[in-house]
């Protein structure tokens, strides 16, 4: 990333053990468990990611702001390592672009959830979000000497973005029209049938 240019990671250190100082506090006897999920993906719309849906009962919301490759997923899987010590169980939601990379981590004992919430999927703060600011670990001037490749690159990643999706959009078109003949072939009796045989088989098995 053009941005390690200019990144202070001292600074982000300070960020991430602040972080797990102010949520983990000592340990539980138990042995914690840790999930693997993505948090979403690209489809014919667009970028579907489910941040609302999993924190809607979350009390601690933290939303990381910075650009890619300033440490947003290092911080959230040093603060997820972290909770594990502890015995605390740990939800992360990986990157459907980059699975190595963390999207979000959910830590539900502690109702804590760490986001990236930058492009290409956007989470702005709400009264109830504290915001970790990445932003704040770069040197600007360095980063301008390097503006014009970067914007060069940006450009591109978004150009592709786009292609993307409209490779996507006419995949579903083609997907639907596959299922308007299948649907107009298809013989709704035996479909039926077919169900309340192995309802039927179902039932028997209990």
């Amino acid at each position: 990333s053009e941005y390690l240019i200019g990144m202070d990671f001292k600074k982000a250190d300070s960020y991430t053990y602040e972080i797990i100082n102010k949520l983990i506090k000592g340990k539980t006897d138990k042995k914690p468990e840790e999930t693997h999920r993505f948090l979403g993906a690209m489809g014919p719309k667009g970028q579907v990611s489910f941040y609302d849906e999993l924190t809607s009962n979350i009390a601690n919301r933290y939303i990381i702001k910075g650009r890619p490759g300033t440490g947003k997923s290092t911080l959230m899987k040093k603060v997820g390592a972290a909770a594990l010590i502890s015995g605390y169980n740990v939800e992360y939601y990986h990157c459907s672009f980059d699975p190595d990379s963390i999207d979000m981590i959910i830590i539900p004992e502690i109702s804590s959830a760490i986001l990236d919430g930058t492009a290409p999927h956007v989470v702005e703060p709400q009264v109830r979000d504290n915001v970790i600011d990445m932003f704040s670990c770069i040197n600007t001037d360095l980063v301008k000497e390097d503006e014009e490749p970067i914007l060069s690159i940006w450009a591109e990643y978004k150009g592709q973005i786009e292609m993307a999706r409209g490779k996507l959009a006419y995949i579903y078109e083609l997907r639907e029209e596959l299922k308007r003949y299948y649907r107009k072939a298809t013989d709704s009796n035996m479909v039926n049938a077919l169900r309340i045989r192995i309802e039927n088989t179902l039932i028997q098995m209990k």
